[in-house]
């Protein structure tokens, strides 16, 4: 049965059990106790539903069917009279528990799935269902926070961007479906290559944050990954690279100093291009 159906049908019993208790109390119960026995009822299902504290409902009931039999038996005394009405009351009060607590549990147990498919959401909007790397878009927002890491504990940085080659030749060669297998190995390798403390990504673009790296760091990285694609994957790939604080200190700097940095790769032909390569080049270019 639907989740959702059953809620409503519990509801709907609760509801219509709660109905017949009040028309009980109001044939078989003494008016002298009847609305304490319409209070008890309405207590005890409000504490059951609302859960207020642990076992709230258990002793909501419990504490409701001692408190209205002690107080028949206080105004009454003990005799058969009274049999009639108190059952009525301890059917009423058992069963709007029992319900209720059926009620609570089952919409506990559709929240949870509730929770469940916003954090399922929630993942697919920061990690790629199909190769299971983060995605760029999610990248960037950490590459904020780990600029603002090296900022206060002066800690190099760098980020680099990677462009495959040829994907437009395997795409009318192969089809889609070659590329996709394609992208995946790429990020298999692009996982491969970098530390456990790095952030890879893919998605709209590919690339990877390396906190705590200087230049040399990320050249070992960077040069294990094409050397990787070159042998295993048999594809080229361009990059760029930009590093924190000499190419940029904000995370839109370094961002823009990478994809700066991976057009001149793409341009030249070249697997590797660090962006201060580029700030020499613009550089001889005007003195010359």
């Amino acid at each position: 049965m639907n989740t959702n159906n059953k809620l409503f049908l519990l509801l709907a019993a609760a509801i219509f059990w709660l109905i017949i208790s009040v028309v009980g109390c109001f044939l078989w119960i003494e008016a002298d106790t009847r609305l304490l026995a319409l209070s008890l009822l309405m207590f005890t299902t409000t504490m059951t539903l609302t859960n207020l504290f642990r076992f709230s409902g258990w002793i909501a009931a419990l504490g409701s069917l001692l408190l209205y039999s002690v107080s028949v038996v206080g105004l009454g005394g003990i005799n058969l009279a009274i049999l009639p009405g108190l059952g009525v009351v301890i059917a009423a009060i058992s069963g709007s528990f029992v319900l209720a607590e059926l009620v609570r549990l089952e919409a506990m147990q559709i929240n949870k799935q509730l929770d469940n498919s916003k954090k399922l959401i929630e993942e697919l909007r920061q990690f790629d269902p199909v190769t299971g790397i983060m995605r760029y878009q999610q990248a960037q927002r950490l590459l904020r926070t780990e600029v603002v890491r090296s900022q206060r504990f002066e800690k190099d940085l760098c980020i680099f961007l990677l462009q495959i080659g040829n994907l437009g030749e395997i795409l009318n060669e192969r089809g889609a479906d070659a590329v996709e297998a394609l992208k995946r190995q790429v990020v298999g390798a692009l996982v491969s290559a970098v530390r456990s403390t790095d952030i890879p990504f893919g998605g709209e673009k590919y690339g990877a944050i390396l906190p705590e790296t200087n230049r040399d760091g990320v050249n070992i990285v960077v040069d294990r990954l094409v050397k990787n694609l070159m042998e295993k994957v048999h594809v080229p790939v361009n990059i760029g690279i930009a590093q924190f604080p000499q190419d940029g200190v904000t995370d839109t700097e370094l961002i823009n100093a990478s994809e700066g940095a991976l057009l001149v790769a793409i341009k030249t032909d070249k697997s590797i291009v660090h962006f201060q390569q580029v700030r020499d080049m613009v550089n001889e270019s005007t003195t010359g």
